[in-house]
Formats: structure tokens, sequence, C-alpha cells
């Protein structure tokens, strides 16, 4: 949290296993121009040791992490 208690910061770091490199974070704040909502910035990079088809990244990007985001909204 901010020193104001407004903002939930939560980052991570592989520190094994099968990626190069695992590492992101979750940023959540209220939104200055609607005080009800709440913004959420999800970073990632992740490098998997194996290579990943092209498909299957477009699969993640446009179907994984909305629903990700959905459910983040149903659990809140």
């Amino acid at each position: 949290l901010d020193a104001g208690g407004r903002r939930y910061c939560r980052s991570w770091s592989l520190e094994s296993g099968d990626y190069h490199r695992n590492e992101g974070s979750w940023t959540l704040e209220p939104d200055p121009q609607r005080p009800q909502r709440t913004l959420v910035r999800y970073i990632v990079h992740a490098e998997p040791t194996i290579r990943v088809p092209g498909k299957l990244q477009q699969i993640a990007q446009k179907k994984a992490i909305p629903a990700l985001i959905q459910q983040l909204r149903r659990l809140v």
C-alpha cells in the first residue's frame, strides 16, 4: 500500500522452473475520475524455455487474460 493506503501492489519473479524469465505485478488503485471503481494494472513478462506457437500466444492474449480480469471482477 502507498502512504495513504490507497494503492495495492503485488509483484513476483520466478526463482526456478520451466521459464527463462517469468515476472510481473498487479497494481490496484482507485480510479480518480470514478471513485467507485478500481484501476487494475497487470504486467507480465514470461519467456518459456520451449517455443510457443503464435496461435497459442494469440489465444492467451485474446482469451485467457480477459477471462482472468472477468474472474477478478467477480471476486471483487
